[in-house]
């Protein structure tokens, strides 16, 4: 699995405001296309038994019944998903 850290913070953010201000919301890649969102958040529980995370997506493909190959997870503080993308 591919994880990539990714932020959002606004369109008047600059390259100052996002070095200070860390990721909260990782992009996990390459999730297995029959992994559901209640699969996905049972790994997570899994490994990352002290990391909170408060909102998992994945996005479904529902002509084919798949989820999408990609998932969106928020965590509660950076720090645990700086712990997420080092345990991944």
């Amino acid at each position: 699995t591919t994880v990539v850290a990714t932020a959002y913070l606004g369109p008047e953010a600059d390259s100052a405001a996002f070095d200070s201000d860390r990721p909260t919301t990782i992009m996990i890649r390459n999730l297995p296309r029959k992994f559901a969102a209640w699969d996905l958040v049972a790994e997570l529980e899994l490994y990352l038994r002290r990391v909170a995370f408060d909102f998992v997506y994945v996005p479904w493909d529902r002509t084919n019944t798949n989820n999408m190959g990609y998932a969106f997870v928020n965590f509660v503080d950076a720090a645990d998903a700086a712990d997420a993308c080092a345990a991944m």
